[in-house]
């Protein structure tokens, strides 16, 4: 059975969105400077890969994407932004992390 440029496109974008994920958590726990730029650099690159193979998928209507209705997101940044007051407010007092 041969490939079709469906098929291809969309492993391609599943394969981007793993290699993201794992450049992002070396990225985060990276200690050495250097290091951790280039890892960023890579990262923003890879990014635009995967925005490319999106925007191919997307258009030719091979990952289809919801839109998001305005009061939905609404809702989830008021929610987001207490739970992130929420947190805030717990972290006041704790002794700072030394990273």
């Amino acid at each position: 059975m041969a490939l079709t440029d469906k098929d291809m496109a969309l492993d391609c974008l599943s394969t981007q969105k793993f290699g993201l994920s794992n450049f992002n958590l070396a990225a985060m726990e990276c200690t050495d400077d250097a290091l951790r730029r280039d890892l960023l650099t890579i990262l923003q690159e890879e990014h635009q890969a995967q925005n490319q193979l999106f925007k191919l998928a997307n258009q030719k209507g091979w990952y289809k994407v919801r839109s998001v209705d305005q009061n939905d997101l609404t809702n989830l940044w008021n929610k987001v932004s207490a739970q992130a007051s929420q947190l805030q407010a717990q972290m006041q007092g704790q002794p700072q992390m030394r990273i």
